[in-house]
């Protein structure tokens, strides 16, 4: 049985994790190739993070800060499978402005 299916309360301390993707279809499609060329209006300034994993992600962000414990993205692709991520700045290596 997996954890889903059950009525098991898991804590998991925000620090142990890279981000919590919020998704459109748990399925998701292993094919599917995002594409970060594409750009979108009113979804804040367009950035690139890298994560300590090596994985880059490009989307919007209004509320970046280093400061804080993370901050949302937006994926640039907007048919990508996540609608949008809380991603932890201690799991980054960098995040900059992206073109």
């Amino acid at each position: 049985m997996s954890v889903k299916d059950s009525d098991e309360t898991l804590e998991i301390k925000i620090e142990h994790l890279k981000a919590v993707f919020f998704v459109k279809d748990f399925e998701g499609d292993r094919n599917y190739r995002k594409r970060n060329d594409v750009e979108r209006v009113g979804l804040g300034r367009k950035i690139s993070v890298l994560f300590k994993d090596g994985e880059m992600m490009v989307g919007y962000s209004h509320g970046f800060s280093r400061e804080r414990v993370g901050f949302f993205l937006v994926p640039a692709d907007s048919n990508s499978n996540n609608e949008k991520a809380f991603i932890v700045n201690a799991a980054t290596i960098s995040v900059g402005f992206a073109q």
